[in-house]
């Protein structure tokens, strides 16, 4: 059995979270296929631009791509201008880009989709037009004619029920944690000295847009300088997003996107995580910092659902601040948020999201 997997999200200018998840679950999957029966993965997606990086040509699958780059193909493949071609028994993209989905029917090739949340319903005032209209399109399309749909968390499952998706239809698969690399203590060094970040510090890790309420963060950081037991700085890692940058705060450093390696180092030398988005699919940062042993402030959103964070109000900056304040001075907290942090890290692996995946095409194409 053979199913086409779209990977686009590889190729698109800020993969995210989800392009954490479709890479990760790929790597579980080129590792264990040689070991466990089940279906055979070929990818599809855009054609890479010249001299960029072709990581879906990197995974070492086979792959097959559209005539044209994005966002041409991405415009192609909403007007069903364009399709895949070649013979496959199921098709799956890890994104709602893409191919828009064919009509249901029993004739057909299987398919499914992932639609990880709908914050550009619940957050839209967060989002640009065009996207929301662009989701709010391929959603409808998505939710009339998948055979199944994938999604992260039963938050994010008891959302897309009450926008019209049967309940039998939506399938929950966990991420994993077990996706960064070992510390790369030299390019993390490197880091903190280029940008002059000198004692302890606190690490945020998101794309820097709106919904990642980023500068409630650095106000309510701001607001607990000299209160931390000495010198403290915030080091924000992510790419920018959209919404306008964000301006520069004492003791505050936007570093941008970094290496895996490095923001495995990042994790080990910080004193505690901060992430308090105003609404999330699921929330990966916290997973890793509760694999690196790092104790984490955040919002309660689904990958807090484990005592392995402590949780704040992400719309006040005076509990964004108390939390802060917690979490460095007291060492039991600290100790207790380590321990439950990583036994929910522990708990989730790759290997289990890929198993997951399989099981799901298997049963939804024999199932036709």
């Amino acid at each position: 059995m053979q199913v086409l997997i779209c990977a686009d999200q590889l190729h698109q200018r800020i993969p995210g979270g989800t392009g954490v998840y479709l890479r990760s679950t790929l790597r579980a999957a080129k590792t264990l296929s040689a070991t466990n029966e089940g279906p055979s993965w070929i990818l599809y997606g855009s054609r890479p631009r010249l001299n960029s990086e072709d990581e879906i040509a990197s995974m070492g699958f086979q792959y097959r791509y559209s005539h044209f780059t994005n966002p041409l193909a991405q415009r192609l493949w909403d007007l069903g201008l364009e399709r895949p071609s070649g013979r496959y028994h199921h098709y799956h993209s890890f994104s709602m880009g893409g191919p828009k989905p064919l009509p249901r029917d029993r004739e057909a090739t299987t398919q499914s989709f992932a639609v990880y949340d709908a914050l550009w319903e619940s957050q839209g005032d967060m989002y640009p037009s065009s996207g929301r209209k662009w989701h709010r399109r391929r959603f409808a399309q998505i939710r009339d004619q998948a055979d199944k749909i994938i999604t992260i968390s039963n938050e994010s499952k008891k959302v897309l029920v009450s926008m019209g998706v049967e309940s039998e239809r939506l399938e929950v698969i966990y991420p994993g944690s077990d996706h960064l690399p070992s510390a790369d203590l030299e390019a993390g060094n490197r880091i903190l000295n280029e940008f002059g970040v000198e004692g302890d510090f606190l690490i945020s890790v998101s794309t820097l847009e709106p919904r990642k309420n980023l500068k409630r963060v650095m106000t309510a950081f701001s607001t607990t300088l000299g209160e931390l037991g000495g010198p403290m700085s915030l080091v924000i890692v992510g790419p920018n997003g959209w919404g306008g940058s964000l301006a520069p705060a004492r003791n505050v450093f936007l570093v941008g996107q970094v290496t895996t390696g490095a923001l495995s180092a990042l994790y080990q030398k910080a004193v505690a995580m901060v992430y308090a988005p105003l609404e999330e699919g699921f929330g990966l940062p916290v997973l890793e910092a509760n694999a690196a042993c790092l104790p984490v402030i955040s919002s309660r959103i689904p990958s807090a659902n484990y005592n392995n964070t402590l949780v704040v109000d992400p719309r006040s900056e005076v509990s964004i601040a108390e939390g802060l304040r917690r979490v460095v001075v007291d060492d039991k907290l600290r100790s207790s948020l380590v321990t439950q942090g990583l036994m929910a890290a522990n708990d989730l692996t790759w290997a289990e999201t890929y198993k997951a995946h399989q099981r799901l095409f298997v049963k939804v194409a024999t199932a036709r």
